[in-house]
């Protein structure tokens, strides 16, 4: 990361005892998907550098939502996608 240093400090808290969704293993990625973006760009170093680093992301993939990437939309899709089909896999005995 050029000689940066970053920390990313990510928490996820489950109350209940149950497996997670599809979608929501896809939200995780998706989400990892934005630090990954971010930490790989050394002109992201405060809070209006991340500002525009996700303003030009939005106008270059011609997004509305103003904090959206395409990598972290496709990225999500794709978790899903992925994680569906192995639901749908019956398990080999």
């Amino acid at each position: 990361m050029n000689g940066r240093c970053a920390v990313l400090n990510a928490s996820i808290s489950r109350l209940e005892k149950r497996s997670l969704s599809s979608y929501e293993i896809a939200a995780i990625g998706h989400e990892l998907r934005h630090a990954v973006e971010v930490l790989s760009d050394p002109d992201v170093v405060d809070h209006s550098s991340l500002y525009y680093f996700y303003k030009r992301n939005r106008e270059r993939a011609g997004m509305a939502a103003a904090f959206e990437t395409q990598a972290a939309t496709d990225a999500g899709e794709a978790i899903a996608n992925e994680v569906r089909q192995f639901q749908r896999t019956p398990a080999k005995k």
